[in-house]
């Protein structure tokens, strides 16, 4: 009998400057970088105020998604503070660089 993967989902707050915004996010997806990433949507970003103005750095990186498809995204390094925020607890923070999910023609 195979095991099935499990998905793993937590209420995560992202810290940027004097803004915050809290998500429920998709832990374990089978991505696996070196470094701390996470996918963000646009809108999410917009909200943080990295989009769609990005600050300097960023750039845009051919990606190969948990699918093996592959994808061109615009990577923001470093980009917010990450805290876990659970009902008890919040655990945090972490440092990590944003990946958004919109494509940007400047950038391609």
């Amino acid at each position: 009998m195979r095991m099935r993967e499990v998905a793993i989902r937590l209420r995560i707050r992202f810290v940027r400057e004097n803004v915050e915004r809290e998500v429920i996010a998709l832990i374990k997806s089978g991505y696996e970088t070196l470094e701390l990433e996470i996918l963000v949507p646009s809108d999410v970003a917009r909200e943080l105020l990295l989009y769609p103005q990005l600050p300097p750095g960023s750039l845009v990186k051919e990606y190969r998604l948990a699918d093996g498809s592959s994808s061109k995204l615009i990577k923001i390094p470093k980009a917010v503070k990450i805290y876990v925020a659970e009902e008890d607890r919040v655990v945090g923070p972490v440092e990590s660089s944003w990946l958004l999910l919109r494509k940007l023609k400047s950038l391609s």
